[in-house]
């Protein structure tokens, strides 16, 4: 392991451990901010994704959970269609669907 000094800057396409990240957050151009990306092109990109990787074995499915609009991603075994791994699990996303709906009841009960 090697330790960098805060201001280095790894390759957008690799991590510090040699894997490969996601695409890096968009950097200012002039004094503006470029807007993050739209619905359908998040959709586009979800779509894309689960389409590459259709031809192995065990399938990486990416969806967004539309209470909490998290990415979930799903290892799913093709054989039997069982989803083997699921990012963030089932309990995280019940957890901060509850979270929501006691700060909105919070926030009711202030107004």
């Amino acid at each position: 392991m090697q330790i960098r000094p805060l201001e280095f800057n790894a390759p957008p396409s690799a991590t510090m451990d040699g894997g490969v990240s996601a695409a890096p957050a968009a950097e200012p151009v002039g004094d503006r901010v470029p807007a993050p990306p739209s619905r359908a092109e998040v959709q586009a990109a979800v779509d894309k994704a689960n389409a590459s990787l259709s031809t192995m074995d065990h399938a990486l499915e990416f969806t967004i959970d539309p209470d909490t609009r998290a990415v979930v991603v799903r290892l799913i075994d093709r054989q039997d269609n069982r989803v083997l791994r699921q990012v963030p699990s089932p309990e995280m996303l019940a957890i901060a669907k509850a979270l929501d709906r006691m700060q909105g009841m919070l926030l009711q009960s202030r107004a």
